[in-house]
């Protein structure tokens, strides 16, 4: 019967370990305000730069579409489009910008095909594919 007890005061040691680890800290806790004791049972995290929630319609394009996307990025924003070849067919900056991006770009004057979209700030790059009709 101690074994039995002993057994399961160490589950429950144990378990209370795993619960304590797998607790979310608030954005707001920096380093200065945890003392060491707790540092490994604490991820320090600074909110990264991204770009998010990218939509782009309509997609198929036939005249004009548009780029949506939030940033956190205070950085020039460039939206690039690239033909099959990787030649760059429309280049757009954004100075200085961080929020919700709502971009309306023309392209009525191009040839139907595959062409590609590329977000770019900084060393943050995303590309996604559009079709022209």
């Amino acid at each position: 019967m101690f074994k039995f007890l002993l057994f399961i005061n160490v589950l429950l040691f144990v378990s209370q370990l795993v619960v304590s680890q797998q607790l979310e800290y608030p954005d707001s806790i920096s380093k200065t305000d945890v003392s060491k004791q707790f540092a490994p049972y604490v991820e320090f995290t600074e909110q990264k730069p991204s770009i998010n929630s990218l939509l782009i319609f309509p997609n198929p394009v036939s005249d004009n579409f548009n780029v949506q996307f939030n940033t956190n990025i205070k950085s020039e924003i460039s939206i690039i489009i690239f033909n099959s070849l990787g030649n760059i067919v429309l280049e757009e900056n954004i100075n200085s910008y961080s929020g919700k991006v709502d971009q309306s770009l023309k392209f009525e004057d191009y040839l139907p095909g595959i062409y590609f979209l590329q977000i770019k700030s900084g060393k943050f790059i995303i590309t996604k594919q559009i079709k022209k009709i």
